[in-house]
């Protein structure tokens, strides 16, 4: 069995023992919501009674040193990664993706995704779903690589989709707590009202589908 086949089976058997009738929140170990509290009112809020997916902007984090964080720093909202969490019609087919239609929402995950020790992160490209889709040692010592000197110089990087990384920032922080307050407080993602309505609208979904975009 595939990497990525397992963890569809994993999840999918745990969405069969919950059950239905009420909201399924998946998050991995690595994400930390920046507002819990106003995420469950969101969904609390929403007619959910068509299969639909809610989905959640990442602030990835690439790699920590001794001084606090880089980050991956979109430029655009379409470069901004979202992750579905949420769903009353849970049925997992490309990790906790699936056919529902993704409602878009503002309340931002910071995702420590690669900011971990090199063995941490050796073992997770030795165990992840995606680790058949790229080369792992060369994106491994590319990670390693990283410094305050030359971080600036990573652009369009991630390692199966190079747009949507496009460029790396650093925020000094001594833990991740210290980073959801300073994100909370100072740091937004070039997300507005306009983009999630736009984004949100069924019409708007079937036309680009139409014109193949």
């Amino acid at each position: 069995m595939e990497p990525m086949q397992n963890e569809v089976l994993q999840r999918n058997k745990i969405a069969d023992f919950l059950g239905g009738g009420g909201w399924h929140v998946q998050l991995d170990t690595d994400e930390f919501f920046l507002n819990f509290k106003g995420f469950v009112a969101y969904i609390k809020s929403l007619n959910a009674k068509r299969p639909i997916n809610v989905s959640c902007p990442w602030i990835t984090l690439y790699k920590q040193d001794k001084d606090g964080f880089y980050y991956v720093k979109p430029q655009t909202f379409q470069q901004i990664e979202f992750i579905q969490v949420a769903t009353r019609f849970p049925k997992y087919e490309y990790g906790r993706r699936n056919g529902n239609f993704n409602v878009l929402s503002e309340f931002a995950i910071l995702h420590l995704s690669w900011a971990r020790s090199e063995a941490e992160i050796w073992e997770k490209l030795n165990n992840w779903g995606h680790k058949n889709d790229f080369d792992i040692l060369e994106y491994f010592n590319k990670w390693k690589d990283l410094s305050p000197q030359n971080y600036q110089e990573y652009k369009n990087f991630h390692h199966i989709n190079p747009a949507i990384w496009p460029q790396l920032n650093f925020l000094k922080a001594g833990s991740i707590e210290d980073l959801s307050r300073i994100f909370t407080e100072k740091h937004s993602l070039p997300i507005s009202k306009k983009d999630l309505s736009t984004s949100n609208s069924i019409w708007y979904s079937r036309l680009k589908k139409l014109l193949g975009k």
